[in-house]
């Protein structure tokens, strides 16, 4: 799916030997997530990569692409009770910052709308080799 064991897509560059593990977030935990170095996402959070900064910036930066119109349709999503499949990050290591593979808009949302006492959970790989990806 997206690439992912073909190295295509999402996946272009990504290292093999990435140890997966569940992870559970908070909204402040999906802020501090940073997105893939994509250009859509770069722009959307003015350059800092950071989804906290990209949530802030959704109604005055406009992506042009069609980005923004799909986080406000994931919020009322949301706030509708709908849920989601797990997002996936990648990181260096369980400590190092964690960059969102797949789930861009639906990580905005989350830092967007999710009830402070709430937890989402994704998918996380590892792998100290994450600098030959594509989009890190």
């Amino acid at each position: 799916m997206r690439g992912f064991g073909v190295g295509t897509y999402l996946f272009q560059g990504f290292p093999s030997d990435a140890e997966w593990r569940r992870v559970a977030l908070t909204r402040d935990d999906v802020g501090g997530l940073l997105y893939a170095n994509y250009p859509t996402w770069v722009t959307l959070s003015g350059g800092s990569r950071l989804v906290r900064d990209g949530a802030a910036n959704v109604e005055s930066i406009d992506t042009g692409d069609g980005t923004n119109a799909n986080i406000f349709g994931v919020e009322r999503e949301l706030r509708g009770g709908r849920t989601f499949a797990e997002m996936i990050l990648a990181a260096e290591n369980p400590k190092a910052p964690h960059i969102v593979v797949e789930g861009h808009a639906r990580a905005t949302a989350y830092a967007r709308v999710l009830p402070d006492d709430a937890e989402v959970e994704a998918i996380a790989g590892y792998s100290a080799r994450l600098g030959e990806w594509r989009w890190f």
